[in-house]
Formats: structure tokens, sequence, C-alpha cells
């Protein structure tokens, strides 16, 4: 058999929430979603609020145990997520256990952007958020991306990321990437 996830993103609450990390339907969709039985949860980011309140991050995890001790969840970095520094000293980079992308390849050496493999597919968590730099604009993941591409010649090949690559600011709140 082949691979059976979630896919999901903007887990956080609004600031008419403060204090909560996770929106309360979060838990609502995760208890939902593991009805079918996935192999783990892809999170396309914006998972807290404001990275840099480890508060909020702390009631990520706790309201989110329940559900992440059965599922893996493969996360993604959301503008909202990073700070106080960038790479390794964000919280979210010091929080969790994800793959970080090999510098020997190019990467950041960070879990802000990482890939696994699972079967015959490939997942790729890109960052629009961080690592953004380059002659041209995220060149670095850009070059890093097509090298981890062309040496996992898998069938599948899954890339997510927090904002829309086409879109219009009239829809989403975001605007699309460069």
């Amino acid at each position: 058999g082949g691979a059976s996830f979630i896919y999901a993103g903007d887990s956080r609450s609004e600031k008419i929430f403060s204090g909560q990390g996770p929106s309360p339907l979060w838990m609502q969709l995760l208890g939902q979603g593991i009805t079918y039985k996935p192999d783990f949860l892809l999170h396309g980011g914006d998972i807290v609020y404001t990275g840099t309140e480890r508060d909020l991050w702390a009631d990520f995890l706790v309201k989110t145990a329940p559900y992440s001790a059965k599922l893996p969840m493969m996360l993604g970095m959301g503008n909202h997520d990073d700070g106080p520094g960038e790479g390794n000293g964000a919280n979210y980079n010091r929080i969790f256990n994800l793959p970080r992308s090999e510098l020997a390849n190019g990467g950041s050496g960070t879990e802000d952007f990482y890939y696994f493999t699972y079967g015959n597919a490939i997942f790729v968590a890109l960052s629009t958020a961080t690592f953004s730099g380059g002659t041209s604009k995220f060149q670095q993941q850009a070059a890093w991306l097509d090298k981890i591409l062309t040496q996992n010649p898998k069938r599948w090949r899954f890339v997510y990321l927090h904002h829309p690559i086409y879109t219009e600011n009239l829809f989403v709140n975001h605007p699309p990437n460069e």
C-alpha cells in the first residue's frame, strides 16, 4: 500500500483568542481526521499566532498531545511561527525534532525546510518565512530542492509550504510567492 496522510495548516488562533496556541477548532479537526487512520499529518504552517511566545507553543503541545501521540506530525513553518531568532534560535527549531536540511546539500542545517521519504514518495517542507535570500528570492531553497529531488527519484513528490504559490490578495490574506 501507499501512504495515507492529512494536509492541514493555519491551526493558530486569531488575536481574539489570545493566550491560546491552537484554534479551538483544531482539536476537532484532528479528531475527525484521525478516524481515517492516516499514517501522518503534513502541516503547512502558522502553527501558533506568534512564534516568539513560548506559552503559545506550550499550549499547542498540550492540546495536541492526545493526537500527536498517535499521529506523527510533519510541520512546516509559517510566517507566524518564526522567532525569536532565525534558524536554530527560533522556538520552532528548539521545540520540534524534524529532519534538518543538510548543509552538504546546500540546506540551512535547520528544520525550517527539510524532506523525508515514505515508501515510494518524497515529502518536502519549504519555508516561505525564512531563508528567502539569494540572487533571486528563495534561491538557496530552490537549489536545495532541485538537488534533493534529483537525489531521491521517488515516483510521488509532494512539496508543501505556507504561502500559496498562485493567489490574489483579494481572496487570501497572503500575497503570492515570487
